[in-house]
């Protein structure tokens, strides 16, 4: 080690010096002739300076920690190629709103659905009229396969105050084929045309969707429930899976199936849900509705 090799040399050039300070001394005894006195006195400071040096020249003995020379080589570069991560997911742009597949519920799973769907009037001496469809349901896998959409109505013009659809419905297929887009017969119901992306990647009952803008042009001209403007809409496309999760209109406009004044438009409300998908473990029913699911 490079401490033990200076350490050794420097006690090596004091003993050098002590055996050259003997020599001095010895020959000033001899040639002078001083007295025994001052051969004492000489060698006696002799000895002093000799110390002194011997002092001067111990190394210090303070530990330091070994140290390796640095190594001219730097490390081989990675040959690994670096890993490989997956593109953001994008979804599309536009989905058309009359694809059948938008009406098909996700297989193999229990789920929740409820409708809210009124027109409200207000006429020009302060009378309020109100018309709604109240809707609660939805698909049980255990201990069978069920279904149940109790329907809760009031201001109505052909509809009883209170049925089960999906009891009562002998071509009943899902809450999905039966309520979306509205109530009409087609694929897409009332819906059509394109719908543009609105939100990517945001959370609808419970689930992550794409969520989609709606328009006066996705509204069918002809179709039973006819909107003049719309105030707020949209639909929830779950991203994994492609099935709808949430669909939303409210605006103004006329549905002939509300006995409520359409004079002129009215406020219609549509709001159609999908939830707790493989959780709901029973099924619920509309307040005051005495039909059991």
């Amino acid at each position: 080690m490079k401490l033990f090799s200076v350490w050794t040399g420097s006690v090596v050039i004091a003993l050098l010096l002590v055996l050259a300070g003997c020599s001095d001394d010895a020959t000033s005894t001899a040639g002078e002739g001083d007295s025994a006195a001052d051969v004492v006195e000489g060698s006696a400071s002799s000895g002093d300076a000799d110390t002194a040096s011997t002092t001067q020249a111990t190394p210090t003995t303070e530990s330091t920690p070994d140290s390796e020379p640095p190594s001219d080589s730097e490390p081989a570069p990675s040959t690994e190629p670096p890993p490989e991560t997956e593109p953001a997911f994008e979804p599309p742009p536009t989905v058309r709103l009359d694809d059948p597949a938008l009406g098909v519920e996700p297989s193999d799973t229990a789920y929740r659905a409820r409708i809210d769907f009124s027109m409200r009037a207000e006429l020009a001496d302060g009378t309020v009229q109100e018309g709604r469809i109240e809707g609660d349901g939805g698909k049980l896998l255990e201990p069978v396969v069920a279904h149940s959409m109790v329907v809760d109505t009031e201001g109505l013009t052909t509809f009883p105050d209170c049925l089960d659809l999906a009891a009562i419905s002998p071509n009943w297929v899902s809450a999905y084929d039966t309520f979306y887009g509205g109530l009409g017969d087609d694929p897409g119901g009332d819906l059509q045309a394109e719908a543009m992306l609105l939100e990517a990647g945001i959370m609808s009952n419970g689930v992550l969707v794409d969520r989609y803008e709606i328009t006066l042009d996705n509204i069918d001209p002809e179709a039973l429930l006819s909107y003049v403007t719309i105030t707020e809409a949209y639909i929830d496309i779950a991203r994994e899976g492609g099935y709808l999760v949430k669909l939303k209109i409210d605006g103004q406009g006329f549905n002939n199936a509300f006995s409520v004044d359409q004079s002129e438009p009215r406020e219609i409300r549509f709001e159609l849900n999908f939830s707790e998908f493989n959780e709901i473990t029973e099924f619920t029913v509309p307040e005051g509705c005495p039909v059991s699911g």
